[in-house]
């Protein structure tokens, strides 16, 4: 999985201008944050029961 998102901010990145790929480049760091910030909910035991089914 981590291979295939580094593929995906690459690939993403060489075909965007300048203003698009910071654009893209935003959009992964908001993305990444999301996955990082649920995994530590979910290490830390605290994951929300309704939302494991989703995530």
């Amino acid at each position: 999985m981590k291979f295939a998102a580094m593929v995906w901010l690459v690939a993403g990145w060489a075909l965007l201008s300048d203003r698009n790929a910071a654009i893209f480049l935003a959009l992964f760091a908001v993305v990444t944050l999301a996955v990082v910030g649920h995994n530590l909910t979910v290490v830390a035991g605290l994951a929300v029961p309704w939302l494991e089914g989703v995530v």
